[in-house]
């Protein structure tokens, strides 16, 4: 009885267990439930919370970069405006030269410094002032340690400026509009200002001067820069030489591309190289006297003969194309100049004759250059040949026929040359030139004009008359 009693109570405590595993499935899955679901709507409702806090963030925060970037974008504009106005008046005042220098530009244009060799002093010694539209540099006078100075592609019509400026030992004033040559005149010292100006007054110390392509027709008077090395004044309106009879140190002289028909006022100078390249110049009278010639460019002019050059000892490169030269034997007149190396005489009458090249290598031995083309041993051969003259190769081959061909007759079948123009009376010449030199000595010719018409009188054999009208020899 008690083991049924104990079965039965066994029974009901696992039905009881089993009850409450029941009861607590249901109650776990629930609660569990419900904290899943109050998490998912935690989480949706912090989502939206976030969403709406991050919308509120970026709307203002981008609302404020907006309006960042529209007030820059006004103060951007506002500036290019400001720079563009700038930079367009000064572009049309650049074009229209009415540039002003100011301290500004002269601070950026200041280079090279160093210690100023006059004053002893630690400055900038070099001003490049190229292609900024100037016309007036009244502000560079209190600038005078200034030693190489740069105002070329500009609109400056004066330098009287730089005679503030006495230490200026290179000039650079190409494409301007002036019209005077060298028209300042630094202070020197003399018995008048010894006392007051002679540590300052020390006058013009000018060296190279490049005033090409410029508006200038008269050189004047340039004693005041004595020590004048290089002056270059092509491309102006200069019809005569003068001015430059006591520059004594001047060596390099361009007059390229001017009105000139005379050459004079060369007298006892002391020039190396010389240009009169693009000239109306008829006659090279005015070279004799110019012992230390070195380069002579009178390429575009008028020139027919070359008889006046036979003076200049010490030339080496000579050049006269394009001008009126219809005689190849003018270059007989060069035959004593013994350091002449480079002729170029192309674009001439003369250069378009049969065996030219090699009536001038004959001629002129000493060459190596003719009309720009490097004179080979070979056609110095062929040269000899032509003429029948020693350094020719004809003994030599008659030789090696004889030995080879003892009983055959040597024939020469290289053409032999036949001048068919007159010879050159150098006697004539030599009384003419000492008729026109007695005639300028006595200042009787005193212009082109005059010393043409008294050739042309006196009947002088260094004139001729051609297609183009009289020309000077």
């Amino acid at each position: 009885m008690s083991a049924a009693i104990d079965n039965i109570i066994a029974e009901g405590d696992e039905s009881a267990v089993m009850i409450q595993k029941v009861i607590r499935g249901r109650q776990g899955r629930r609660s569990e439930y419900l904290l899943k679901k109050r998490a998912a709507v935690k989480k949706a409702h912090d989502q939206s919370a976030n969403v709406q806090i991050h919308g509120i963030s970026r709307g203002s925060h981008g609302r404020n970069k907006v309006s960042d970037a529209r007030s820059q974008e006004l103060a951007a504009i506002r500036i290019q405006a400001l720079q563009r106005g700038r930079s367009g008046r000064y572009c049309m005042a650049r074009k229209a030269g009415d540039v002003v220098l100011t301290q500004s530009m002269i601070k950026s244009g200041l280079k090279c410094h160093g210690r100023h060799p006059i004053t002893l002093r630690h400055a900038y010694l070099q001003l490049e002032l190229a292609g900024m539209g100037l016309k007036s540099i009244d502000t560079l006078q209190s600038y005078c340690h200034i030693m190489y100075l740069n105002l070329s592609d500009n609109a400056i019509e004066s330098l009287e400026v730089l005679s503030k400026l006495p230490t200026i030992l290179d000039l650079n004033a190409r494409r301007n509009n002036l019209t005077k040559c060298l028209d300042f005149s630094p202070p020197r010292c003399s018995a008048a200002n010894a006392w007051s100006m002679g540590h300052t007054a020390l006058g013009s110390m000018l060296v190279n001067a490049d005033l090409s392509d410029n508006s200038i027709s008269r050189m004047g008077d340039l004693s005041h820069h004595p020590f004048l090395e290089t002056l270059i004044l092509g491309k102006n309106a200069i019809s005569s030489i003068e001015g430059i009879q006591t520059l004594k140190f001047l060596q390099v002289l361009d007059l390229s591309n001017n009105n000139l028909t005379f050459i004079g006022g060369l007298d006892n100078l002391r020039i190396r190289e010389l240009n009169l390249c693009g000239n109306q110049i008829q006659t090279l009278h005015g070279l004799e006297s110019i012992e230390t010639l070195c380069v002579l460019d009178v390429s575009n002019n008028k020139i027919a003969c070359l008889a006046p050059l036979r003076h200049c000892k010490n030339l080496s490169h000579l050049d006269v194309r394009r001008n009126d030269i219809s005689l190849i034997r003018q270059v007989e007149f060069l035959r004593d100049l013994q350091w002449l190396r480079t002729l170029i005489m192309m674009e001439n009458r003369a250069s378009s004759k049969p065996y030219y090249r090699y009536c001038v290598i004959r001629t002129l031995p000493s060459l190596l250059c003719l009309d720009r083309t490097t004179v080979s041993t070979e056609e110095q051969i062929l040269a000899a040949n032509l003429f029948e003259d020693e350094g020719g190769d004809v003994e030599s081959r008659k030789r090696v026929f004889e030995k080879f061909f003892p009983n055959e007759r040597f024939k020469n079948f290289s053409p032999t040359f036949c001048n068919s123009e007159d010879d050159i009376d150098m006697t004539q010449v030599e009384r003419d030139d000492n008729k026109l030199e007695k005639a300028l000595r006595s200042k009787r010719l005193h212009t082109p004009k005059e010393m043409m018409k008294f050739i042309l009188t006196e009947g002088l054999v260094n004139a001729t008359e051609n297609e183009t009208g009289v020309h000077l020899y």
